[in-house]
């Protein structure tokens, strides 16, 4: 156990902290608290919106389902960019839930013929209506969110942070200059 001759030596030997130290040091404790905070906020939107969309993807399963249509035109392949079939439409016929002929524009992806059948999305009146979001789109849509809510907060925190280092900085700059104003006479006299 060191000895209290010992303990004074070790704080005499010790380098003073200065102000901006201490603002410096401050500041950085506020900003990482602030940053945790963000984390768990970012965290409670992305699982917010990950439960809203699963929410919406459980209700729109239960009003939509899909039956089996028939193309009555033939679809050209059309390819992107990167060589991979794009989704064109092509005009359907089918029969909706209530035994009714429904026709209209549907999602086609690759070359198709009339004739070809396709999977139609249809609501309980078997208008045409867009597929229920998937389990991955609702994943995807609250780590978008929470990423968002991350991004969007972590840039003033960090701007912050820069402006408290500036400051501090320009601070110490203004003190070394006044202490070398003080010694720098007496340093330059002895050269």
């Amino acid at each position: 156990m060191p000895s209290e001759q010992e303990g004074r030596r070790v704080a005499a030997t010790r380098i003073p902290r200065r102000a901006t130290d201490i603002v410096e040091d401050a500041g950085a404790w506020v900003l990482l608290v602030a940053a945790l905070l963000l984390v768990v906020v970012a965290l409670a939107v992305g699982i917010g919106a990950y439960t809203q969309t699963a929410e919406r993807a459980r209700v729109e399963a239960q009003d939509r389902t899909t039956v089996t249509g028939t193309l009555l035109a033939d679809a050209p392949p059309v390819y992107g960019q990167e060589g991979y079939p794009a989704p064109v439409s092509a005009e359907a016929q089918w029969t909706g839930p209530d035994g009714g002929t429904r026709t209209g524009r549907v999602p086609v992806t690759g070359a198709a013929d009339a004739g070809d059948q396709v999977l139609v999305w249809v609501d309980r009146g078997g208008a045409l209506a867009k597929p229920p979001p998937t389990g991955f789109e609702a994943v995807l849509t609250g780590f978008v969110r929470g990423l968002g809510v991350l991004l969007v907060g972590a840039a003033p925190l960090g701007l912050a942070w820069l402006l408290i280092l500036r400051a501090t900085a320009a601070a110490n700059s203004r003190r070394w200059e006044r202490e070398w104003a003080q010694a720098g006479p007496d340093w330059s006299a002895r050269l």
